[in-house]
């Protein structure tokens, strides 16, 4: 049965089963994360856009394949913002919502968490959120199938990547060892 008492882990479980037919739902949830008022749970779908747009184009930027050779964003794609509204709603926000864990509140211009949701995630819930793309890491045998393309770390087939510009971002300051 799925209901409020385990759309936590109903989230969760979706978020692991990494079902990425094309790249677009992390992208979009890591867009949307990024603008989210903790309080609320909501974000207003122009700054959610444009977080969502401008990681397509950087990777275009760069010379980086966005997805697969199907993917329609082109830089002229993602500038028509009427189009990637669109788009982004049809897939991957489609996707969050039809499991109920995100709503759309066009009178608001928001996209806001299910309110169940937001009051059953804690803090380290939304850091297995952020982190999910590399728990493939974890395994040591994903070391050998890593690759470097373009600059850029990449894994599990080319389908999950990792510039080192956000690498670093997020990391930690080291204390130096001492040589003898």
């Amino acid at each position: 049965m799925h209901d409020d008492s385990t759309i936590r882990d109903d989230f969760l479980a979706f978020l692991e089963e990494r079902d990425y037919s094309l790249s677009y739902k992390m992208p979009f949830l890591l867009a949307f994360l990024e603008r989210m008022d903790p309080a609320t749970g909501a974000a207003p779908i122009d700054d959610v856009l444009d977080g969502y747009a401008a990681f397509y184009c950087d990777r275009l930027e760069r010379g980086l394949p966005v997805d697969r050779p199907s993917c329609p964003y082109t830089l002229e794609f993602l500038s028509d913002h009427a189009s990637v509204r669109r788009s982004m709603l049809a897939n991957p926000f489609e996707k969050f919502e039809r499991k109920r864990f995100m709503y759309h509140s066009r009178g608001l211009g928001e996209i806001a968490l299910n309110h169940a949701l937001l009051a059953r995630m804690g803090e380290t819930d939304w850091e297995r959120v952020r982190y999910e793309a590399f728990e493939p890491l974890a395994d040591h045998s994903t070391f050998k199938q890593s690759a470097i393309e373009h600059g850029v770390l990449t894994w599990d087939d080319g389908n999950t990547d990792r510039a080192s510009e956000r690498l670093s971002r997020r990391t930690f300051e080291y204390t130096p060892v001492k040589s003898y």
